[in-house]
């Protein structure tokens, strides 16, 4: 009913601003600038950092772009100096940093996104034995893209929009320290791993190891639980609670024991007494086996009661 009360002042709003075809024009101009500024970011060996996706296909069978298709959208993939795939979930997190809403993944349309990513049938199927389901966190399977970032513009966007696109890309992606400083077709001949990082519950903080188990699907015991909200049994996003990154998880390798810790600055303002900060919880012997509902066992209301209300949810 509200929404239906609003339409009044809606017309009027859009009669104000010019109407619908002010709104196409503006949206066309800075999506226009957009591709054209991204097009051509490039590293110092002459690779090109991004690759604009269209569902448009030209006369050889080759994907082109057709500036006036997509609406609004523009989706695109980024690639390293080397030719190699960025994953859609890394640009997320440095959006994320900056301030800048993006959405990434399959965008609820996986036939689309996997013919605009050149996945075969069998390159989806691969991906799903190897553990890929829509909605996680990997977005590179076997060496191919699980996804793409797509950028929309609308009635509020302006140039400056674009700016910050633009910008975020150049310094997280282009800076002098991720430049290419050799001739395109060098191969990388030696990898150092700096740091491994275990998340045991999707969207809580990780945990620092110097030598960890891998798996088929892995990181061992990565992502083994997930924060679920009462009720509707949903799992409770990072995206939507960002105050979970200050609740560190750390499990042991078996998966025996599961702590979790409220960071100190947190913990003070949301004023804990001494020891509540941080509790570990024993599990279930068969918490380490795979693809097994998990249940955390004893001092439930405890956990729920110190740990969950950072949440701002009922979990």
């Amino acid at each position: 009913m509200n929404a239906l009360v609003a339409l009044k002042s809606g017309f009027h709003q859009l009669e104000r601003i010019g109407g619908v075809s002010k709104i196409s024009q503006v949206v066309c101009e800075l999506k226009s600038e957009a591709v054209s500024r991204l097009e051509i970011m490039a590293y110092s060996n002459g690779e090109k950092l991004v690759t604009i996706l269209d569902d448009q296909v030209g006369p050889d069978n080759d994907l082109v772009l057709v500036q006036e298709s997509a609406g609004s959208v523009i989706a695109f993939v980024l690639n390293d100096q080397y030719g190699n795939a960025i994953g859609h979930k890394t640009v997320e997190r440095y959006a994320a940093l900056e301030g800048i809403a993006l959405r990434t993944g399959c965008m609820c349309s996986p036939g689309a996104c996997h013919r605009l990513l050149g996945l075969s049938s069998e390159d989806v199927q691969a991906q799903f034995e190897s553990g890929h389901v829509c909605g996680d966190d990997k977005d590179i399977v076997r060496d191919m893209r699980t996804g793409a970032v797509r950028v929309s513009f609308g009635l509020a966007s302006t140039m400056d929009d674009v700016d910050k696109l633009v910008d975020f890309l150049g310094e997280h992606f282009l800076s002098d320290e991720n430049k290419a400083t050799a001739n395109a077709g060098v191969q990388v001949e030696e990898i150092c791993v700096k740091r491994i990082v275990v998340y045991p519950v999707k969207g809580l903080g990780g945990m620092d190891v110097e030598q960890w188990k891998i798996g088929p699907n892995g990181l061992s015991q990565d992502r083994r639980f997930s924060v679920i909200e009462l009720g509707v049994k949903r799992a409770i996003s990072l995206k939507k609670n960002p105050r979970m990154a200050f609740v560190e998880a750390e499990i042991d390798p078996a998966g025996t024991s599961l702590t979790l810790k409220i960071s100190d600055a947190v913990a003070a303002e949301l004023g804990f007494a001494a020891g509540e900060e941080s509790i570990s919880v024993p599990l279930e012997e068969n918490s380490a086996q795979e693809n097994r509902e998990i249940r955390v066992c004893g001092r439930m209301e405890q956990v729920r009661g110190n740990f969950c209300r950072q949440f701002g949810n009922r979990c």
